[in-house]
């Protein structure tokens, strides 16, 4: 099994160099250019989302481990912010209109809807979110 792996600062100025490497090891692992663009989107929330908010006003890393088991497709993110687990998050309700909504909330939606699967697991004081993508027929 191959491993592609960084880990940089937890910083909005290496959200491209994340994004890009990210990118590259899914397009390595043969993941399709089409499926590729959507699921990107879904890791680029999730790493976003831990930049922005998983440390406050500390400082800390990611790490973004991309790897290929089988039909699958992972891209494992993993931080020491605070623990957060985005799979018990509720959807937002869409009967409200936007108008009426509070602000944000949105990315979590954007994530489940490009990634075949989510888990979620702390430990050792580390975030371990994993986004996984089937590889080939329909769903990638």
């Amino acid at each position: 099994m191959k491993i592609y792996e960084i880990e940089k600062a937890a910083s909005e100025k290496n959200i491209g160099e994340l994004s890009f490497f990210t990118e590259k090891a899914l397009a390595d692992l043969g993941l399709q250019e089409d499926e590729r663009q959507k699921f990107m989107m879904a890791v680029d929330e999730a790493v976003t989302n831990i930049i922005m908010y998983a440390y406050g006003a500390k400082a800390g890393n990611i790490k973004i481990l991309v790897s290929e088991n089988g039909d699958e497709i992972s891209v494992e993110l993993i931080d020491s912010g605070r623990e957060f687990d985005p799979t018990k998050q509720p959807e937002p309700d869409f009967d409200i209109p936007v108008e009426d909504r509070p602000p944000g909330g949105m990315g979590l939606p954007l994530i489940r809807g490009f990634a075949n699967s989510l888990k979620y697991f702390r430990k050792n004081s580390h975030n371990h979110f994993i986004l996984t993508k089937k590889i080939g027929g329909q769903d990638g």
